[in-house]
């Protein structure tokens, strides 16, 4: 999709810039307070043991666990930290933990935000949003739009094939090292799981990962699901407003819209940013539980 033309009429050059200024300290902040939720909800999970707190600990856990997509994404926009290293480090991380490649998501995302909601080249519509219930509750659960698939990803990639169109001929390498260097490690874990019979990561990771996954995909539905199909950032992107715990585990991604069309604006000033362009968002929600509401109304 194209530029959208107008975009530098909404803010004046000088509260752009003052607006773009990363902080370490805020990003730092930020990670340890997400790593300490998700210390918690070790502890929960560790204190549930095997009575029926587990599931209930596993979900709220997991969704701490799986909401390091946030600091992921910002990180791999390298709008995090002011120092390269640390944002590509952090990021490089986080896509082990949730099975997203860094540098491969790099390469999805940016395309993503090329081309948002151009069904032939926006790669978040390579997989179609959801038509019927049925599609909508097995595309929340995440198995098959989120685990499957990025499995499928990592074992295609990590045997020298790299086809999506939206990774330059320049990456490839990268890209299916760091598939490889993925899956050698996954494999490695899975194997010293089974040599000393220890339940561990399935308990701390695998679990609780595939539970919290309903969360992030309820969290990411929003985001762009019924808006227009056309270059309008302001109409092809959703603002959700929502409470201030979704907005700390999200890192403020909730105002996606303001993102989108500012994307070198980091995280923590775009509470900021949505002040100035609040009165030129086209489509808001009123929470999550409201779109999610009227989108499944609507199919």
């Amino acid at each position: 999709m194209h530029d959208f033309a107008y975009r530098k009429k909404l803010l004046e050059p000088a509260l752009i810039r003052k607006l773009s200024q990363r902080s370490n300290m805020d990003a730092t902040v930020h990670l340890i307070s997400h790593i300490a939720l998700i210390a918690i909800g070790a502890t929960m999970v560790s204190l549930a043991e095997f009575s029926w707190w587990l599931l209930p600990a596993w979900i709220v856990y997991g969704i701490f666990l799986m909401f390091l997509f946030s600091p992921l994404h910002e990180c791999i926009h390298r709008t995090a930290f002011r120092n390269r290293t640390a944002n590509d480090l952090v990021a490089t991380v986080i896509g082990f933990l949730i099975m997203l490649p860094a540098n491969y998501f790099r390469n999805f995302h940016f395309a993503h935000h090329r081309y948002t909601n151009d069904p032939k080249r926006d790669p978040e519509l390579l997989t179609p949003k959801p038509a019927t219930f049925p599609r909508y509750l097995w595309a929340m659960c995440g198995l098959g739009a989120y685990w499957w698939a990025q499995l499928r990803t990592i074992v295609q990639h990590s045997l020298g094939s790299v086809s999506e169109d939206f990774i330059a001929e320049s990456s490839h390498r990268t890209i299916i090292l760091e598939a490889r260097l993925h899956l050698v490690l996954y494999l490695a874990i899975f194997g010293a799981s089974v040599l000393f019979e220890t339940t561990i990561f399935l308990f701390y990771w695998i679990i609780p990962a595939i539970l919290g996954t309903v969360g992030l995909r309820l969290f990411l539905h929003a985001e762009h699901a019924g808006c227009e199909l056309s270059d309008n950032m302001l109409r092809n992107t959703r603002t959700t407003l929502t409470n201030p715990a979704i907005k700390l585990l999200s890192w403020n991604m909730p105002y996606h819209c303001e993102h989108h069309v500012f994307p070198a604006v980091p995280f923590h000033q775009l509470p900021a940013l949505h002040q100035h362009l609040k009165d030129h968002l086209a489509v808001v929600s009123n929470g999550y539980y409201r779109f999610h509401r009227e989108f499944v109304d609507s199919i």
